[in-house]
């Protein structure tokens, strides 16, 4: 829940501290997916925020939110498919 808050403040450098700091827990749950590749992103860890999502995506391919990270995180590190 403190991650969420702090993504929500903008503070993405602590949302990923804090998730880091479950040691694994939740890393399997799609909210903890999703804050995590949004938290790379912002960290412009593009090629790290691809593993989160496409995991996510393969759990909610409906999910057009996802499937656009996907599509910002390829485009910025260079990958223009």
């Amino acid at each position: 829940l403190q991650a969420v808050l702090a993504a929500r403040a903008g503070n993405y450098g602590l949302a990923k501290r804090l998730l880091d700091r479950t040691r694994g827990q939740l890393s399997d749950k799609p909210g903890a997916l999703l804050l995590r590749g949004i938290a790379e992103i912002d960290a412009q860890n593009y090629t790290l925020a691809l593993e989160p999502l496409e995991k996510l995506a393969e759990r909610q391919p409906g999910n057009r939110r996802v499937r656009d990270l996907i599509a910002r995180a390829l485009f910025l590190t260079g990958d223009y498919k």
